[in-house]
């Protein structure tokens, strides 16, 4: 007995021991994440043209069968039939076909990785969707949201928040058969064509790098300018609850941005004709007021009068109809101009939610790496790693 206790004791010493110097630390926790997601790069198109530089498999994608490759030269277009898709000189009876190659796809001149789905819907038309892994997703989104010439802190803060946000919104567009469109609804997205050195080093110096909280991945709007406040997501979106992480802040580091303060010049009919294209029903408008206004300056609501009646709108949502590059946020104030006419003078470029991307530039000006960058615009959040 002695013997044995002796043993127990020297093995609880030694477990205590790793403990202690790091070796029992619990793990970071490891967000799931799919082997592969969905982009739509083309919705409901009437044509589109593929090409490819490797070798090639072009696939029946209901029935598994492979077309032998010799029926199809490097480029060739591909269009809807009543009872299949044709592409090239070739007929399918498929509404579905599956294309890879060893080298990048072509669609439409722009260059893809991973694999290119063609869906033939109703209606005569085609939906192109591109599959690959979210790494090489981001690899076609970071230069069409930042610039990569900017410090590299500020882009892998750029790389974690898009990486975010692309797995936090998966599914988003599952009706239409793909997580992910490939504008600015969700993120913009040029495929291999949009790649570029400084941005692929942003990915992979923060590979599988996502923002949580209390163990699950956060929402992470971005946007370029908040001219020097950002705002709480209930006062942007109202359908939305509260979040901790999503709260206004102070940012002193986006000045230098060319967005830091705008202006424009709008008819009273140009607005008419905006909001009415955007569904809202408005006879002649009158005036315009602000409803409601957040501590930040950030207009949340307005009151339109038009020979109608009166129309209480979202602030976002009328930036969005008007034109989101003529009023590029909700921190205007409006001035008569003229007969008709109405001078907007506001402050920073888009919803003011999260990350701020001239802000971010800044920091990293400042010196700040880009977890400090994240921990400044969404407090509270943690950085954990995906499952590979």
């Amino acid at each position: 007995m002695k013997i044995k206790n002796g043993w127990l004791i020297l093995i609880f010493l030694a477990l205590s021991l790793t403990f202690l110097t790091g070796g029992g630390r619990r793990p970071s926790r490891v967000i799931p994440c799919p082997e592969r997601i969905k982009i739509g790069i083309l919705v409901k198109v009437p044509r589109v043209k593929v090409g490819f530089s490797g070798s090639l498999e072009i696939k029946d994608g209901e029935t598994g069968y492979a077309t032998p490759p010799e029926y199809f030269q490097s480029v060739w277009e591909v269009k809807p039939l009543p009872g299949g898709i044709q592409i090239g000189e070739k007929k399918m009876e498929t509404s579905v076909l599956d294309i890879t190659s060893s080298s990048y796809l072509k669609v439409n001149e722009r260059e893809y990785r991973g694999k290119i789905k063609i869906i033939r819907e109703s209606g005569q038309a085609l939906t192109v969707i591109n599959e690959l892994g979210i790494e090489e997703y981001l690899y076609g989104v970071i230069r069409e949201e930042i610039s990569p010439a900017w410090p590299l802190e500020a882009v892998k803060a750029q790389a974690v928040a898009a990486r975010t946000f692309a797995l936090n919104q998966l599914g988003r567009h599952e009706e239409a058969g793909f997580d992910l469109c490939a504008t600015t609804h969700c993120q913009v997205y040029g495929g291999a064509s949009s790649e570029d050195p400084r941005s692929l080093a942003a990915v992979d110096k923060t590979q599988g790098e996502v923002l949580t909280y209390r163990g699950k991945l956060i929402y992470a709007p971005y946007h370029a300018t908040c001219g020097g406040s950002t705002e709480d997501v209930t006062r942007v979106w109202s359908d939305l609850k509260r979040l901790p992480y999503l709260k206004g802040t102070r940012d002193g580091f986006c000045r230098d941005s060319p967005h830091y303060r705008w202006s424009a010049r709008l008819s009273l009919r140009e607005i008419e004709g905006a909001l009415k294209i955007f569904g809202f029903k408005t006879g002649r408008i009158v005036s315009i007021a602000p409803l409601k206004q957040s501590r930040a300056g950030r207009i949340s609501r307005l009151k339109i009068n038009h020979s109608r009646g009166v129309l209480k709108v979202s602030a976002n949502a009328f930036r969005l109809a008007v034109g989101p590059s003529l009023v590029r946020s909700t921190v205007f104030r409006m001035e008569k101009e003229g007969s008709g006419y109405l001078k907007f003078r506001g402050k920073g470029w888009g919803h003011g939610v999260g990350l701020c991307q001239w802000g971010a530039r800044g920091m990293a000006l400042k010196g700040y790496d880009y977890k400090e960058i994240l921990r400044h615009f969404y407090p509270k959040t943690k950085i954990n790693k995906i499952a590979k």
